[in-house]
């Protein structure tokens, strides 16, 4: 370039990183796809979001690594759970982590920790236990709860938490062969948990099995060992799932909006489907009806 076009040279190539088509070799890829997306506000909203993962086992360290990878300000990390030795082969990180009788939080700190991401607060506590979601919805701006197995208990405890604080959260289980990712739910504007799971069970073919099924899982007694039952699910479905749901709760977290705000999306990974389902709300919740505005329509 010659010397009398420096000048336009330099605002130019300015004008382009600006516009996201150049970027500056110290930029960081991962925040400047991000800008392109969300726009520099939206990415900018990462910097300070909290955000809290219910659930610390092989899905929720998953999603906290992509989290941790795009450098939102701070995760809250709550489990109880020690690993197994057959653990190590569902975790992402180095299996010399996953050391038998080792915390989930200790193992996803520490797996966030060798990709460089310090700013993880573990919490010791079940993932029903009330007064440890209390402290995660209040601390976060938002809630991820990861469940590799379907616990209707867990998901009622944080919604209970969730609506007390007014915070967002979603939801992202494995019901058998099924991933049920979605939706998010938001006090007071969307449906909240409980409206979702009777929309869910409305679908459901055989209600008296499932009612069954799903009592067997309401509050799991635990082995006299103290041991777990495993977890039926392969690793390539978590890293679905957890691919998924980081990518609905980024544009929530930087914006506000989600393509599952009031929607879910099943997952079937036995007969290879994908199927979406739109969450309404429903009249005289008992759950969230004290959220709703005072003054509404007569019959809602």
């Amino acid at each position: 370039v010659s010397s009398s076009r420096l000048t336009d040279a330099a605002a130019l190539i300015e004008q382009l990183v600006a516009q996201k088509v150049l970027m500056r070799p110290a930029d960081y890829l991962p925040r400047v796809y991000l800008s392109m997306r969300f726009g520099d506000a939206g990415a900018a909203a990462l910097d300070p979001a909290s955000v809290g993962i219910v659930g610390c086992g092989p899905l929720g360290a998953r999603m906290a690594r992509e989290l941790a990878r795009v450098r939102v300000d701070r995760l809250v990390l709550l489990d109880d759970r020690a690993a197994r030795r057959e653990d190590a082969a569902y975790f992402d990180c180095a299996t010399r982590i996953v050391e038998p009788g080792a915390a989930f939080v200790q193992i996803t700190t520490q797996s966030l920790h060798e990709i460089g991401y310090a700013s993880a607060s573990p919490v010791h506590a079940a993932l029903h236990d009330d007064a440890g979601l209390t402290r995660v919805f209040e601390q976060c701006g938002f809630v991820l709860v990861a469940l590799e197995r379907y616990s209707p208990s867990v998901l009622h405890a944080a919604n209970r938490a969730a609506l007390a604080a007014g915070r967002p959260w979603m939801s992202v289980y494995f019901d058998g062969s099924e991933a049920v990712i979605g939706p998010i739910y938001v006090p007071g504007e969307t449906a909240c948990y409980n409206e979702f799971e009777i929309q869910n069970e409305a679908c459901i073919a055989g209600q008296d099995d499932y009612h069954v099924y799903k009592n067997s899982l309401a509050e799991p007694a635990a082995p006299a060992d103290g041991r777990r039952a495993p977890d039926p699910v392969l690793p390539p479905f978590l890293a679905i799932a957890s691919g998924w749901a980081t990518a609905a709760a980024l544009p929530f977290v930087a914006g506000g909006k989600s393509f599952l705000l009031e929607r879910a999306v099943h997952v079937d990974f036995e007969r290879a489907e994908i199927d979406y389902q739109d969450v309404l709300r429903l009249p005289r919740c008992p759950a969230c009806a004290p959220a709703r505005p005072a003054y509404r329509h007569t019959f809602l």
